[in-house]
């Protein structure tokens, strides 16, 4: 793959990031997609549409915020208002969802190891932790460098057993109203709740990102190639979900399921993958956590601290985890969502800028 080159920063380094701390174990497992959307039928896939759209939207948004206000403080890059008092506000959650992510990602961890190989969650939530600790102990070059080398590889695997699952075509369709989502009433709320909670993980590896980047359209056009690979896969697994619903609704992890159903060379092949997505996911997030913390010499026992905190509370079993937390989190991030919008318009489309900035769009 040939990347665009201003610098050291590609385009493609800029949607590799992004991807990488979206496409989880929720999203690669296709657990998420499914109770999101999948659970309505022909009308989820209105809502892949949309949240795949608002991938696309916040990555610009994101991107271009962060590099005209020359900063990846989450907290000036979300509030629209005058004062701290919101900004702290948004800073601190914004580190609660980052950490729930931790957990989401240990919990996955543990449920891969379980339900291939029946060792216990613990094992492998706990060498999950250890290894996205000392990754992102290593600063952003560490991080950036994971990514570069295990999101092509991963991209890849998805994309080729989504297509071979999809083109099987089982017919293992059920009448999906008689299957309860608890994650919402609709496909509208549910498109709602689903960008909200992951997008919003991903403001702080986007902003990074883009201080890093050259220039202003490297950053802005890899957030949202980043958005639109997003959406690529999103439908290309609610469609390879949707050709046997009965085994998506009772898999912890349908991606994996259907995998194995079409071989064990492809279940290999995506067991992998799902290994690579969660440990990306959870270093994009826990490195997003990190820059929450004060730079000083106890930082790398904190963050040793709190994957230790996310390893306890990832013993939950991951179905739950995505059935309950993820919509909490969802309304959570729905608000800071909501205040980005909000300082977009108030600084790119209304031009309304801090005093002490000069306005050199770089």
């Amino acid at each position: 793959m040939k990347s665009i080159k201003l610098g050291s920063f590609t385009i493609f380094h800029m949607a590799f990031m992004y991807v990488g701390t979206i496409v989880g174990a929720g999203f690669s497992s296709g657990r998420e997609l499914w109770q999101f959307f999948g659970i309505f039928g022909k009308e989820g896939f209105y809502g892949v549409v949309v949240a795949g759209l608002m991938f696309i939207l916040v990555g610009y948004m994101t991107a271009s915020l962060s590099r005209t206000l020359e900063t990846e403080d989450v907290g000036r890059i979300l509030s629209p208002f005058n004062g701290n008092l919101i900004g702290n506000i948004i800073e601190y959650s914004m580190a609660t969802i980052l950490i729930l992510a931790l957990v989401n990602m240990s919990s996955a961890a543990g449920a891969i190891l379980n339900q291939e190989f029946g060792i216990h969650r613990s094992i492998g939530g706990i060498i999950l932790v250890v290894v996205v600790v000392m990754t992102v102990i290593g600063g952003f070059e560490r991080v950036s460098g994971a990514f570069q080398m295990i999101m092509p590889l991963l991209i890849l695997s998805m994309l080729v057993v989504s297509t071979v699952v999809i083109i099987k075509d089982w017919d293992g369709t059920e009448n999906l109203q008689t299957y309860y989502s608890p994650i919402a009433t609709g496909w509208k709320s549910s498109a709602i709740m689903y960008f909200s909670y992951n997008v919003l993980s991903a403001i702080p590896i986007i902003s990074s990102g883009s201080q890093k980047a050259d220039n202003y359209k490297i950053a802005t056009r890899g957030a949202m190639l980043g958005g639109f690979i997003l959406f690529l896969l999103a439908m290309l697994l609610s469609l390879s979900m949707a050709t046997d619903q009965q085994t998506s609704f009772d898999a912890s992890m349908p991606m994996l399921a259907l995998s194995k159903k079409i071989g064990l060379v492809f279940n290999v092949i995506y067991g992998a993958a799902l290994v690579f997505a969660i440990y990306s996911s959870a270093t994009g997030n826990f490195y997003g956590f990190r820059q929450r913390l004060k730079a000083d010499k106890n930082r790398n026992k904190k963050l040793i601290f709190f994957g230790l905190v996310g390893f306890a509370f990832g013993l939950v079993e991951f179905k739950l985890v995505v059935a309950y937390m993820l919509p909490m989190v969802g309304i959570l991030g729905l608000f800071n969502f909501i205040f980005l919008v909000l300082n977009f318009i108030k600084v790119i489309i209304l031009k309304k800028y801090p005093r002490d900035l000069q306005m050199d769009v770089k």
